[in-house]
């Protein structure tokens, strides 16, 4: 049976025009006021309307716009015919409900695969559904959600101005620069609209949209070919091939939001219809089975506001019970929190939002809230689909302060650098020519600038201390230090620490001693040890700990290290007759920068045993601490031992 086709003009020279072209392939009938179109619409239903915009009485806009709002005649692809080109005409039309838009004069071929398109793109946008199969709004996602868009094109620049133009459209844009990758992409994300260009190197645009459209996952996707080569043929060939529109460039940015708005508009009219038949081809007990063991909560009012379907899932969300709830007004079943975001006009797509909501026995839950309406007048229902996203919510969270302690992490690096080397390169200066000045025989300074002179030296020292634990600090917590372990002789490294500190113990006024250690179980003396360790950094972390066991002691006192064999370790043990650490300093000993409480006639500023630590940590080794206040204090490193 043929198609019909409504031809609605006060011009009969351009019904005539309309009727030599169309009459071959349609059944058609004729209108020469948007009256009388709507007078015979309620009679004989077209398939599809081709409607003049300038007509006396009512215009072409009233009459799109009193179809729109019938709920019979809402769906019916209507095709603008007019003589006016000025793009905010295109775009109003489009803004009434128009489908389409052709500009006088047209050739045949191109009304004719203007209106097969259209009707093939009625048919074509939501495939029709076997009874039992799945349903629409979970194979598609709810209706109004936001649309994804695919734009294939090979200038990047085209791709950025398109992105720019449909952005307000949706957040969801996806781009290719291939027809390979296109198809890729389409496979992978089920575009709903496709912006596609023709002229492309490898597979053109003709090649992709035929693969789209002989593919029965992705022929229902909307294509719009975007295009330069904006002939007549070309029209024609891309249109009869399958797509849904044909827009040539340079476009009008309000031109191409209108006509893409449009599209999504009528797939959304198209899948809230195709999933009303849908609902009624299955049996009323299967759906009931569907929705009671959904895993979302579904929550369905009809048009008096009372609550006629409550699900399960609903039940637990909420902490109602689901028989009890059913008759109850929706507002009264629901929590304040979602009570307040119902939408008052729901009619068309579905709102979305997520909401912080309370639920039974003290629960916090996060919840995406989307509400649709079906139906009109006293058959409305209104529906809210309530998804839990508590665990998503967390693992965003965690995102969200990783990201943030990546990005500080990376500001703290690149700052200890910039002070690293802005501070380094005068210091350096600063200490060297201090060296001059005290080498400088000839130019003897008298004895108190020459005690300055060594004051000055010191603390230049300490200074350049301090930077290098400050960077060695930021190193090992970014993973970047350098370690090489080797097998070492540890008694020979217990001895080097002792001599180097010794005139330190010396001035200080502290015996520093290298104790014997138990002779290990079987053969050798403790003096053959071997520990697997980095040279350096064992040295440093011995200097650290004996260093820290004579500046924090007292005058008179004394210090020992010891190095023995436990099971697998190479212990090296400090001990110290100083003032001890109570418990709430042990609490805070390995913070950087924490001293403690320690006078300021000590100098330090607390990194040496947090670089230790951290150090040996890099060595798979440990810190341990044993002290009590008045009695001192006893710090072991341990390292694993190399056997025989």
């Amino acid at each position: 049976m043929p198609r019909k086709v409504l031809l609605v003009d006060d011009d009969p020279g351009t019904i005539h025009l309309l009727r030599r072209m169309l009459q071959p392939h349609f059944e058609l009938r004729y209108a020469l006021s948007g009256q009388a179109a709507l007078d015979m619409m309620a009679q004989w239903r077209p398939d599809v309307v081709l409607l003049d915009s300038q007509m006396p009485g009512l215009s072409g806009a009233e009459v799109c716009l009193r179809m729109r709002a019938d709920p019979a005649l809402a769906g019916l692809p209507i095709i603008f015919v007019t003589s006016r080109i000025e793009p905010e005409a295109e775009v109003a039309a489009l803004g009434y409900g128009a489908s389409d838009f052709i500009r006088k004069p047209f050739t045949e071929a191109q009304v004719l695969a203007r209106v097969q398109a259209r009707l093939r793109g009625a048919e074509a946008a939501v495939p029709a559904a076997a009874p039992g199969a799945p349903l629409l709004a979970a194979a598609r996602g709810p209706l109004g959600a936001d649309p994804c868009i695919l734009i294939v094109d090979d200038d990047t620049a085209t791709v950025q101005a398109l992105h720019r133009a449909l952005s307000p459209l949706s957040s969801r844009i996806l781009f290719a620069t291939d027809g390979q990758q296109a198809l890729q992409l389409a496979a992978l994300h089920a575009p709903d609209v496709v912006l596609l260009d023709i002229n492309m190197p490898g597979l053109d645009g003709f090649a992709v949209l035929a693969a789209l459209k002989g593919d029965a996952t992705l022929q229902q996707a909307s294509v719009l070919v975007v295009t330069r080569f904006d002939d007549a043929d070309n029209e024609v060939r891309a249109l009869k091939a399958g797509a849904l529109d044909f827009i040539a460039k340079p476009y009008q940015t309000a031109v191409l939001q209108a006509r893409v708005r449009n599209t999504l508009r009528l797939r959304a009219t198209a899948l809230a219809q195709a999933e009303r038949a849908q609902w009624r081809r299955i049996s009323d007990a299967r759906v009931a089975r569907i929705v009671a063991e959904a895993s979302d909560a579904i929550i369905t009012a009809d048009a008096q506001g009372e609550v006629v379907l409550f699900n399960a899932a609903a039940g637990r969300l909420l902490g109602l019970n689901p028989a009890a709830a059913v008759g109850q007004p929706l507002q009264a079943v629901l929590p304040s929190a979602l009570a307040s975001q119902l939408s008052t006009d729901a009619n068309t797509g579905a709102a979305r939002g997520r909401i912080r909501l309370d639920g039974p026995a003290g629960s916090t839950h996060q919840v995406v809230m989307t509400q649709s309406a079906t139906g009109d007048g006293a058959e409305r229902l209104s529906t809210l689909v309530l998804s839990d996203v508590t665990d998503q919510a967390r693992a965003e969270e965690a995102d969200r302060a990783r990201a943030q302690a990546e990005a500080a992490a990376r500001s703290k690096a690149a700052l200890l650098s910039y002070l690293a080397h802005e501070i380094g390169n005068p210091l350096n200066g600063i200490l060297g020519f201090t060296q001059l000045m005290q080498a400088d025989a000839a130019h003897p300074l008298p004895e108190p600038q020459a005690q300055r002179l060594v004051q000055l030296a010191k603390a230049g020292g300490h200074l350049l201390a301090l930077m290098r634990d400050v960077l060695d600090l930021q190193r090992l917590e970014a993973g970047r230090f350098d370690i090489q372990l080797a097998t070492l002789d540890a008694s020979a490294a217990a001895r080097q620490a002792v001599a180097a500190l010794a005139p330190q113990a010396e001035s200080a006024g502290v015996a520093l001693t290298l104790r014997p250690g138990p002779a290990p179980a079987g053969n050798g003396p403790a003096p053959g040890l071997q520990v697997r360790a980095d040279a350096t950094r064992l040295h440093q972390c011995l200097l650290n700990l004996v260093g820290n066991a004579v500046k924090y002691n007292r005058a008179g006192g004394q210090v020992s290290l010891a190095v023995r064999c436990e099971g697998p370790q190479v212990v090296f043990e400090v001990e110290d007759t100083g003032p001890g650490l109570s418990a709430e300093q042990q609490a805070h000993l390995f913070e950087p920068f924490n001293r403690l409480g320690q006078g300021t006639a000590v100098q330090g500023a607390g990194m040496g045993l947090v670089l230790t630590r951290l150090i040996a940590a890099a060595m798979d080794g440990s810190i341990g601490v044993r002290s009590e206040v008045g009695r001192g204090s006893r710090f072991t490193l341990a390292l694993p031992a190399v056997t025989a």
